[in-house]
């Protein structure tokens, strides 16, 4: 059960600005989107987002969702689909990829993470 509530106190004085450091810094986002990605091809690009990164020190998150698929050839076969930036796999701090297991219709599976330092 709460107490009997008290009087009024006087108000405090005024406190000091404070510079945040590092300087805060804002978000660039960019998302990229399609229609759709339905062709023959069986290896390859499948699209393309450009950007320009502008400063080493900070990281690219990564995330595909869409649908992955495998040329089926026997029972039990898997693909593996991976992110490159300029032609070059992620591997900085890890690699970005994602498997495909025995499907003719293809499965929807997300592929996510951070990238760091990009290739030129």
């Amino acid at each position: 059960m709460p107490g009997v509530i008290g009087p009024k106190g006087e108000n405090g004085d005024m406190g000091s600005l404070r510079i945040l450091e590092p300087p805060v810094v804002r978000r660039k986002l960019t998302q990229c989107t399609w229609e759709a990605s339905e062709d023959d091809r069986q290896s390859g690009p499948v699209h393309s987002c450009p950007f320009k990164k502008t400063n080493a020190s900070t990281a690219l998150y990564v995330r595909w969702t869409g649908l992955v698929r495998i040329s089926r050839t026997n029972t039990g076969d898997c693909g593996r689909w991976f992110i490159t930036f300029n032609g070059v796999e992620c591997e900085n701090p890890a690699k970005i990829d994602t498997q495909a297991y025995d499907s003719l219709e293809g499965t929807i599976t997300p592929a996510s993470g951070m990238q760091q330092a990009v290739p030129y």
